[in-house]
């Protein structure tokens, strides 16, 4: 479950089946075509599948280094499980992810941008221009499917 509130506000309701998550923040924008940094050694490929838009970041190789995916609806798109690998860290390719991604969903009509963020991700997306709107809080509690 995720509460667009603190931690504080949100745990008193919670039983003790619950467990809390790591703070996360959920941030917008009004959506601005990029060109994104090239990185040599790499390229990205785009895909639509419906509604969704999937960026991929691969070496030269064809490994994968990072990716993400936009789902579109009308001005609005979702932006969601932006990764990069953990040995491609620190090289810009979330920057070609997001501007991949901002580009697609452009294209597709949309306007604004959101998307939760962990603490990390909340990091990059503030200097690509993303503010956040709210703390969100995040509890999980196990299902018996039995």
């Amino acid at each position: 479950m995720k509460v667009c509130a603190p931690l504080q506000s949100v745990a008193p309701w919670l039983s003790g089946d619950w467990t809390l998550h790591a703070p996360e923040f959920l941030m917008s924008v009004a959506l601005a075509r990029s060109a994104g940094p090239f990185v040599a050694g790499y390229r990205v490929r785009t895909e639509r599948v419906g509604a969704l838009l999937r960026a991929t970041v691969l070496t030269d190789g064809g490994d994968l280094a990072a990716s993400g995916q936009a789902a579109i609806d009308g001005a609005f798109a979702t932006f969601d499980q932006i990764v990069t690998a953990e040995a491609h860290r620190r090289r810009g390719l979330g920057r070609i992810v997001m501007a991949a991604l901002t580009n697609g969903a452009l294209d597709d009509g949309a306007r604004h941008g959101v998307l939760v963020a962990t603490e990390a991700g909340a990091a990059l997306y503030a200097v690509l221009g993303w503010s956040t709107v709210s703390l969100v809080t995040a509890a999980s509690m196990p299902v018996d499917l039995g």
